[in-house]
């Protein structure tokens, strides 16, 4: 709900000051309240440990509304309120589910797999139909992969080298990594754009060429991603029909630990 500054208007009349500093403590309530402060290292670890599992629980994989983001902010408020308070009254409960979700996310990193691939793994419906759409993205999306890494590595490589070099925090990485990349890819594209001309091809080929580098470089980044899930959803559906009794148990391990979740 949005301050209004209406209310503030009648004690502006009589004293400026003291309305600006009504308004300024109003102002830093509502931002404290949507605040989540995890007071020592200890109950943010557990936190973020706890976080990591049940987030796709609340909000799934993606936020894609305002709602979501304050269901999730919800959300890790809460956990950190019951991890603060078991750590002062019952410290063997935390350490019970810490040591449970670390020994779940140990077992898949064993395996290469993710959390979100063990919920979304199987494909409800017709597997074959599945096989056929990521076979045909697999072969028919190739060539322009191809054409979109050929055209955007060198910027790509570039501007991620720069984000892991030049700053030592991992909070920066992303900032760096944007602001580099948008200056590498200007000039990257204004040298291709520049050859181009120079070598006199028709201006009906020149502007579609140019305008086909940004599409086709997300299509690369999006292709290498697909790439890497698909192969690893194989390796689930191969491990899980050749080793059903440790899938299982993982499985039920995971279900085991939500539900104690929801019990807290």
């Amino acid at each position: 709900e949005p301050i209004s500054v209406k209310d503030y208007q009648a004690q502006y009349k009589e004293n400026p000051t003291e309305a600006a500093r009504l308004l300024t403590l109003e102002i830093r309530a509502r931002l404290e309240n949507g605040l989540i402060h995890i007071e020592h290292e200890e109950a943010d670890g557990i936190t973020r440990q706890i976080e990591k599992l049940y987030r796709s629980e609340i909000v799934g994989d993606k936020i894609t509304s305002p709602q979501l983001k304050a269901r999730e902010l919800e959300m890790i408020r809460n956990i950190s309120i019951a991890v603060k308070h078991f750590l002062q009254h019952d410290r063997e409960k935390v350490k019970d589910i810490v040591n449970k979700v670390r020994s779940y996310y140990w077992k898949l990193d064993e395996m290469g797999f993710s959390d979100k691939l063990m919920r979304s793994g199987k494909k409800s419906g017709s597997r074959y139909f599945y096989w056929l759409g990521e076979i045909a993205l697999i072969i028919f999306g190739f060539p322009l992969f191809i054409y979109g890494a050929t055209v955007n590595y060198i910027p790509f490589t570039l501007a991620s080298f720069l984000s892991r070099n030049i700053v030592k925090a991992r909070d920066f990485f992303g900032a760096i990594g944007v602001a580099s990349g948008m200056f590498l890819f200007l000039i990257w594209y204004s040298a291709l754009t520049v050859v181009l001309v120079k070598a006199d091809f028709a201006w009906w080929i020149v502007i579609p060429v140019i305008l086909s580098w940004i599409p086709a470089g997300l299509w690369a980044w999006y292709y290498v991603r697909s790439i890497q899930y698909i192969s690893n959803r194989w390796k689930y559906i191969s491990v899980f029909r050749n080793r059903k009794g440790m899938m299982s148990d993982i499985l039920v391990q995971r279900t085991e630990i939500i539900e104690e979740f929801e019990k807290i």
